[in-house]
């Protein structure tokens, strides 16, 4: 684990001034962060607000709370109604402590994934790993779909072991949000996964889907069983022709990490919780469901 965060990425950097953290842009002040006992606060100026500052600032802090401030739960007080600030704090890995009648904590815990080695599957069941932006939504989009009897969001194909959330949003570990989907190839085919699959993404954009922006972000279909890869290849390709520009990774898995216990089913547990995917496109996933 490393104790010594740079407290800067490629969007903004924290630089300390008596008992708060400066955000800036380059050579511009874009706001302030700091800590009020076990609370994190954030004010970003008016004129800097909707670039993202937000929540890059919140990402650095967070990780460099626990590991240098030794700060074990951070929380984050968010207004009721507050829809952006409650994006933020989502995407940075806060998940719902309690709801008051004004506001919500939010609380975010240092926590350990797993790596699935040695992921046994019953007969009769496959499985695919599947990048499509924020894996809250992702998940959600398999869920719906008869035949997949299992899913789990992790972290794919990196370079660092045993890779946290504030790892993923940080720094350049190569993981990619993902979902492994396992289904019963007796209801449901890889052709159809995928086409709901490529119902969901912007495969034209590079590490980014939506308003999310990162490297985590990047799309991309991991597979384990190479006996699969003429049907992927299939859809793939039919895909790839229809863009002029097509960013949609086709690898062999080299790993996947589980992601911590509060990203696992998100949105059933926070039905209101941020979700890229619209249920214009949810809908039209569900009709691909045998009658």
């Amino acid at each position: 684990m490393r104790m010594n965060h740079d407290l800067s990425n490629t969007n903004v950097s924290l630089q300390k001034e008596n008992d708060v953290y400066v955000i800036r842009h380059d050579d511009t002040v874009a706001g302030k962060i700091w800590m009020e006992n076990d609370t994190v606060n954030i004010h970003i100026q008016p004129e800097y607000q909707g670039r993202h500052y937000a929540t890059n600032a919140l990402y650095l802090f967070t990780a460099y709370a626990h590991d240098n401030l030794k700060v074990h739960e951070i929380r984050a007080v968010v207004p009721a109604g507050e829809s952006i600030i409650k994006h933020v704090v989502e995407h940075c890995g806060y998940h719902i402590e309690r709801k008051c009648d004004d506001h919500v904590v939010y609380v975010h815990n240092k926590t350990v994934t797993t790596l699935d080695d040695h992921l046994c599957l019953k007969p009769g069941r496959q499985v695919i790993y599947l990048a499509g932006g924020c894996f809250w939504g992702m998940e959600r989009v398999f869920q719906v779909l008869d035949g997949v009897v299992e899913t789990r969001t992790g972290y794919a194909n990196g370079n660092t072991p045993n890779p946290s959330y504030e790892d993923i949003i940080r720094n350049e570990t190569g993981y990619k949000e993902c979902v492994r989907v396992i289904y019963d190839t007796s209801i449901i085919d890889i052709r159809t996964i995928l086409t709901a699959y490529f119902m969901c993404i912007d495969p034209t954009v590079k590490n980014r889907q939506k308003e999310d922006i990162g490297t985590q972000y990047q799309t991309g279909i991991y597979y384990k069983d190479e006996s699969m890869l003429p049907y992927i290849e299939e859809i793939y390709d039919a895909e790839k022709s229809r863009y002029e520009q097509f960013y949609v990774e086709l690898q062999p898995l080299q790993n996947f990490y589980e992601a911590e216990e509060y990203h696992q089913h998100y949105l059933d547990k926070h039905p209101d919780g941020y979700c890229h995917i619209t249920l214009v496109d949810l809908n039209k996933v569900k009709k691909l469901n045998r009658k």
